[in-house]
């Protein structure tokens, strides 16, 4: 997908005429951070602590919107 076709249809979803009509739609994309970690280069807790603070964040962002937050906010 290029990037000028993701732009369009984030602000698409982060109208709030649209939100409103669709309060329970929305989705939510985390960046794990720059550079490139090779998964074999990490042990097993490594890997499990980096998926647990990605959840972590997906979590946070959630509750902000399930609580009435703005988009930006989560």
């Amino acid at each position: 997908m290029s990037t000028r076709l993701l732009l369009i249809a984030l602000l698409i979803l982060m109208n709030p005429a649209i939100a409103k009509d669709h309060p329970a739609a929305y989705a939510l994309v985390i960046h794990g951070g720059a550079g490139v970690i090779d998964p074999d280069q990490l042990d097993r807790p490594e890997r499990a602590a980096i998926k647990a603070e990605l959840d972590r964040a997906l979590d946070a962002g959630e509750a902000v919107l399930k609580g009435g937050g703005a988009a930006l906010d989560a």
